[in-house]
């Protein structure tokens, strides 16, 4: 007596199941977790093999005899599922002793395998290989009984063919992420060339900015020479030097740090530099620029997802021997006084320093009025200069700066950025510092 088989008018099944693996469709451009999650149970099923539940154990190993599949489907009078049984499970019955007497006429109802695995068609196939994949041993290779929503046997999925999905899934999910690696490394390469470019552009700008100061022009003599050291934390930074040249011999310096440091902050910068260009006639007057400054940059800040802001110098030095600045949030200056021999911070008057820019919209700043002496230096910089850390965590700050500057007062300004910067390192043990660093050194005629 042959095995009964699943009506293909009323189960909607084939003779040609299971599909092959292979066969599947191919990952393309998707996911291998939007590739399996696209998988029909039905084109799985290996056969159809089903007896009913009140055939004894007897016939039920008789048709065994007729296929070769290890599993059938037991099925009640309506096609519903009830379970499986197997042809290892028959036979150890049948073979005890007195085996045949003892479940002969036993119905295979009452004898079903204990952890059967029934499955409904359009179940996610993740799911059913979360649950046939976490079977004990005794039961990991049964088969799986696939059922439509009313219950009705649909047929037995091989748990071979979930195996070699697994494989296949595991197989894919390797290739899509080695390709997801190779299109971001690609990326990730394309995107440090252009920050590469951009540094060395901010670099070219920070050299082009110091270079019309350092002699006398065709329009009369400049009343300061004007260097600076920049070293950015990564390819672009968020500290830079812009300076400004106006009637009557006077130069403007602007130095601004904002807030972080990458991309980001160096498109501040950027933003921060046209501004400045367009403020330039108020730049005679350091509070006014600042203040204009700030106004504008307040209102693009203001527009950004969480908090930024930039910290903001700018000094105004004319030929008569006098240095004009205002200060947004930043430290102050170092003033090394040639003839008296001692440092001191180019402090703002009281009441003209305000908050860093982009904090408070209508803030307005003033400006505060210094002597400069011939020979005197000023120092701008910042923070990443006196934020470095020894390796017991003892921060650098701004008196070792300093008293640094002092011990290098005689020495030419690049020399004298070389002999700090060499400081910084033998403090932190390291040439790598965690915050961008910017120097200028501004030496009066």
């Amino acid at each position: 007596m042959a095995a009964q088989s699943a009506d293909p008018k009323v189960n909607g099944v084939s003779e040609e199941f299971p599909q092959k693996i292979s066969e599947l469709s191919p990952l393309d451009s998707g996911s291998a977790g939007e590739w399996i999650a696209s998988i029909d149970l039905v084109p799985l099923i290996g056969h159809c093999c089903t007896v009913p539940d009140g055939k004894t154990i007897e016939q039920v190993y008789e048709e065994f005899q007729h296929h070769e599949h290890e599993f059938m489907a037991v099925v009640d009078d309506g096609w519903k599922a009830l379970g499986i049984c197997s042809r290892e499970e028959v036979g150890m019955l049948l073979g005890l002793r007195f085996g045949w007497e003892l479940y002969a006429r036993a119905k295979i109802g009452d004898h079903l395998s204990a952890h059967a695995t029934l499955v409904t068609v359009g179940e996610p196939v993740t799911s059913v290989l979360e649950r046939a994949l976490s079977r004990g041993d005794q039961f990991f290779f049964d088969d799986v009984v696939l059922v439509d929503p009313g219950g009705v046997c649909r047929g037995l999925i091989p748990m071979k063919t979930l195996i070699q999905l697994q494989h296949r899934f595991l197989s894919d999910t390797i290739t899509w992420l080695d390709r997801q690696r190779r299109e971001i490394e690609t990326r990730q390469r394309r995107m440090e060339e252009d920050l590469e470019l951009a540094g060395r552009l901010q670099q070219t700008m920070f050299r082009h900015q110091s270079y019309p100061f350092q002699d006398d022009g065709a329009d009369g003599p400049t009343p300061c020479r004007l260097y600076f050291h920049y070293r950015p934390t990564s390819q672009v930074g968020g500290d830079f030097l812009q300076t400004l040249t106006l009637p009557g011999g006077q130069v403007g310096v602007l130095l601004c740090d904002v807030m972080g440091h990458g991309v980001r902050s160096a498109l501040v910068t950027a933003m921060v530099r046209a501004m400045a260009e367009t403020h330039i006639r108020s730049a005679g007057d350091p509070g006014e620029f600042l203040t204009l400054l700030n106004r504008d940059l307040s209102v693009i800040l203001g527009q950004s997802d969480g908090q930024l802001f930039v910290t903001a110098l700018f000094l105004l030095i004319d030929v008569g021997g006098e240095v004009h600045h205002a200060v947004a949030g930043h430290h102050d200056p170092l003033h090394l006084r040639k003839q008296e021999g001692d440092i001191r911070p180019l402090a703002a008057a009281p009441g003209t320093d305000g908050p860093p820019l982009g904090v408070i919209a209508d803030f307005a700043y003033g400006t505060t009025v210094s002597p400069l002496a011939s020979n005197d230096l000023i120092l701008l910089y910042t923070d990443g200069v006196f934020e470095v850390f020894s390796p017991e965590g003892e921060e650098f700050g701004q008196d070792r700066l300093r008293a640094a500057l002092y011990e290098l007062r005689e020495l030419a300004i690049p020399d004298l950025f070389d002999g700090i910067m060499a400081r910084l390192s033998h403090f932190s043990g390291t040439a790598v510092f965690p915050d961008d660093i910017c120097m200028i050194g501004i030496e009066a005629k």
